[in-house]
């Protein structure tokens, strides 16, 4: 499937540079498949509140756990889910934080094929103004850099962990170059 791909983006980069390039990006934001829950998650997300949001028409499901003001919150990384944090979630209602996280569109139980770094911001906001802030944020990969992007928005954390968090974006376009074969024509028309 990579060298069907690799072989039709890059001719359509030579050819019709606009649309390779939507199709490029779409193809970027679309996360390799959709993690599942593992039998080691189940029981701490079996005990969540569910809840959801919808996010530019997408429904995103969003847990909770434990009680009290400014939860942590933690998000996921790429091709993720929320369930990956349950030992974190354990850790810190052992220590009596209350706790959110939540499945970004096209993961995990949320809606939708794709998600980009907006979509996680647009949720982390949404989420910050239903519980009145957050203590700390604990972050993973792409959920790192949309933390990021979120702070610099104006939402404040007293604290902020971050695991294996993306420094440029252009790893994350190396990345995509790398794993479906693309040259330098289809990473121009993605980054435009």
């Amino acid at each position: 499937m990579a060298s069907l791909l690799s072989v039709t983006l890059a001719t359509a980069a030579r050819v019709a540079p606009g649309p390779a390039g939507k199709l490029a990006f779409r193809l970027f934001i679309r996360p390799l498949g959709r993690a599942r829950l593992r039998p080691e998650e189940r029981e701490v997300m079996a005990r969540a509140r569910t809840g959801r949001l919808t996010v530019n028409g997408v429904p995103v499901t969003t847990y909770s756990w434990g009680e009290g003001p400014r939860p942590v919150l933690l998000v996921h990384g790429w091709s993720s889910r929320a369930s990956r944090f349950a030992g974190f979630a354990e850790a810190l209602l052992a220590q009596g934080h209350g706790v959110v996280a939540f499945d970004a569109p096209g993961h995990g139980e949320s809606g939708g094929r794709a998600a980009s770094v907006r979509d996680y911001r647009e949720v982390i906001r949404l989420l910050h103004a239903e519980h009145g802030g957050f203590s700390a944020v604990v972050a993973h990969s792409v959920g790192v850099l949309s933390t990021l992007f979120t702070l610099r928005d104006g939402i404040r954390v007293e604290r902020m962990a971050a695991l294996g968090g993306v420094a440029h974006f252009d790893h994350l376009v190396a990345g995509f170059r790398k794993a479906l074969r693309v040259g330098p024509a289809v990473e121009r028309v993605l980054r435009d």
